[in-house]
């Protein structure tokens, strides 16, 4: 009597189990993006890189045979070719603001790369150099300022800013001979990289002073020591005037790609790379200084920070690797909300037999940008990613 008792105690629970198993794998995740796919000019890739509160998307798109043009779309007034690109594998991104300019990186009549700006009217402004041949442009705030890296001479580059008004100023390094302006919010305020004397990257954060700062005695900049390259830095600042900017100087930038963003609300999103492989997400301000989120992986940067303080990683690249290739290669996507963390985006998406997913951008109304290749098509597709509203309980 016990043994039967038994069996049908554990009948119960594998029934139990596998119905269990059974609504987990049916139920819809609670958030759901849908999933547009932009319109292209027939080529294999289209690649949107920027959005904008408007939900103007800016993008290049190849044609079937193989010329490559700078687009702009909207569900408005649709899919609109710009500009065709001569020298395409050797552009930079291209960028957006809510005014609708467009700040890119472009090949000049002689092959050299110069950073430019482009208005909604479509005329076009080159913006120079720092007295070298190159320059890039890498973010854009909606005041049209414009900040990226630019060559000195002797063909080092230094991080620049620039405007309508004063044109492009050297925003200086910490001693090294290199730096880099990575991004710009509406307040002015740059966060960037620069290397130090003993080459040593820093992240550091280039904040505007009135003209009356701008004379004041400099701070000792790089007298911090470097943090452990076995743990995260501290965020310790240091100031120095610098063509009407202030440098704070966050500390040891880490191993890898140096990536960052900075938005309205001066909050910043960082990288940092360990020598282990590991890579840790950090944000900063100027209250609470440098804080290292809960979220670690072998590889990955942020991107499309917004004013929510929401942004994208972009990490752990997967794959299989036969005869010396990677295939189904493609990174794991996430959505870090500062409330609920982080939200791999594949899981949450309205397409199924993905083949290639990455994410570019992501605006204040939580719309994000990518490309995307399901396993029936040969084309690489723009899209666009908008949050399914929760149906309400019944329906």
């Amino acid at each position: 009597m016990k043994r039967k008792s038994f069996l049908i105690l554990v009948l119960c629970a594998a029934v139990f189990t596998i119905g269990a198993v059974a609504v987990l794998l049916t139920r819809k995740p609670s958030i759901r993006y849908q999933v547009t796919f932009l319109p292209s000019l027939g080529g294999f890739r289209t690649d949107p890189y920027g959005i904008n509160d408007r939900g103007q998307v800016v993008g290049i798109s190849e044609t079937s045979t193989g010329s490559v043009y700078m687009f702009l779309w909207d569900k408005e007034q649709g899919f609109r070719t710009l500009e065709r690109f001569d020298d395409p594998p050797h552009m930079g991104g291209l960028f957006i603001n809510n005014v609708g300019q467009i700040a890119g990186t472009m090949a000049d009549p002689n092959g050299n790369q110069r950073a430019y700006l482009l208005d909604p009217k479509g005329s076009k402004q080159m913006l120079g150099t720092l007295g070298g041949k190159q320059s890039g442009a890498d973010s854009l705030n909606d005041k049209g300022q414009v900040v990226g890296s630019a060559e000195v001479p002797g063909r080092n580059r230094h991080a620049f800013v620039w405007d309508a008004v004063n044109g492009m100023r050297d925003l200086g390094t910490l001693g090294g001979p290199v730096s880099n302006a990575a991004s710009i919010n509406d307040a002015g305020q740059i966060v960037g990289f620069t290397e130090t004397s003993d080459r040593r990257a820093h992240m550091v954060v280039w904040e505007p002073v009135s003209e009356s700062e701008g004379h004041e005695t400099p701070a000792d900049v790089g007298s911090n020591p470097p943090p452990s390259a076995s743990s995260p830095p501290s965020g310790d600042a240091a100031s120095r005037p610098s063509s009407g900017y202030r440098m704070i100087d966050l500390g040891y930038a880490g191993v890898g790609p140096l990536t960052c963003e900075i938005n309205d609300g001066g909050l910043v999103v960082r990288r940092f790379g360990m020598t282990s492989g590991k890579t840790y997400f950090m944000t900063w301000t100027k209250a609470t200084g440098s804080r290292t989120l809960d979220f670690v992986s072998g590889s990955g940067w942020p991107c499309g920070l917004n004013e929510k303080n929401q942004f994208l990683i972009r990490a752990r690249p997967t794959g299989w690797k036969m005869f010396g290739r990677v295939f189904n290669r493609r990174h794991q996507c996430y959505l870090w909300d500062p409330n609920s963390g982080p939200l791999l985006l594949e899981s949450h998406l309205s397409v199924k037999d993905i083949l290639h997913f990455t994410v570019r951008e992501l605006n204040n109304n939580g719309q994000i940008v990518g490309v995307l290749q399901t396993k029936d098509s040969n084309q690489v597709r723009g899209v666009l990613l908008e949050k399914i509203e929760s149906e309400k309980p019944g329906k």
